[in-house]
């Protein structure tokens, strides 16, 4: 008895840092092709087709279309939360009596 068919394997192309889309923060991605194998007693043996690219975050997991790593124009860079100088805060307390130093 001869035991064949085929099976989706998964290739890792690229690992990096890119900016994910739905948690909008800078996370390390995988870009992952997924390829369909002819396979005989469960073992790859020939390569059928090429089903296609994604990019895997793997802060959150989701996946992506490989577009996500192109560079975006100017007005599509991701929008992180606006960072404004912290001003000192008001002294709102009276100053501390230290004992045999006069306060002013």
């Amino acid at each position: 008895m001869i035991v064949f068919g085929w099976r989706t394997r998964f290739a890792i192309l690229w690992e990096g840092m890119f900016a994910c889309p739905y948690e909008r923060q800078h996370r390390l991605a995988r870009l992952r092709e997924a390829r369909r194998w002819f396979t005989l007693f469960w073992i790859p043996v020939i390569p059928l087709a090429r089903l296609g690219r994604a990019v895997e975050c793997s802060g959150c997991g989701l996946s992506f279309k490989e577009q996500v790593l192109a560079p975006a124009a100017p007005a599509q860079t991701l929008q992180l939360a606006p960072t404004a100088p912290i001003a000192p805060a008001p002294n709102v307390y009276p100053p501390v009596p230290t004992p045999g130093i006069p306060v002013s």
